[in-house]
């Protein structure tokens, strides 16, 4: 029985595995190809999992964690430079939009910017 339900994992994630490929070399898109890289990060991460629970060995624990901190990482980072319009300035270390660069995402909820006089007292009384 554990034999059955081995191979049948190893079937499921090798043909899964498959898909994820031909949907990575085909996707028009790089989102495609981004989610595609991130299905086959998780079908990895399942098929080192499936060997160690079937060896009963704990010792690719941190090869699993090392693994998957790379798909996330990955992932953040491809979100983040790809996701960009071209023409779009990014300012600063947090990836903020440059101001006066992109539409109000919140629907108008933003205050009105303050008027230069009213920002300048203010800086002076240093709030």
């Amino acid at each position: 029985m554990d034999e059955f339900c081995l191979y049948g994992a190893a079937v499921v994630l090798a043909v899964s595995a498959l898909l994820v490929l031909v949907r990575t070399v085909i996707g028009p898109t790089i989102y495609d190809r981004s989610i595609g890289l991130d299905v086959l990060t998780a079908i990895c991460l399942a098929a080192i999992s499936v060997d160690a629970a079937e060896h009963h060995d704990g010792e690719f624990l941190p090869m699993l964690l090392l693994l998957s901190l790379v798909g996330f990482t990955g992932a953040v980072c491809i979100a983040r430079f790809a996701g960009s319009v071209e023409g779009e300035e990014v300012s600063g270390d947090d990836g903020c939009v440059a101001p006066g660069l992109a539409d109000d995402t919140l629907g108008g909820s933003l205050p009105a910017p303050l008027p230069e006089t009213e920002l300048e007292k203010r800086r002076e009384e240093g709030l």
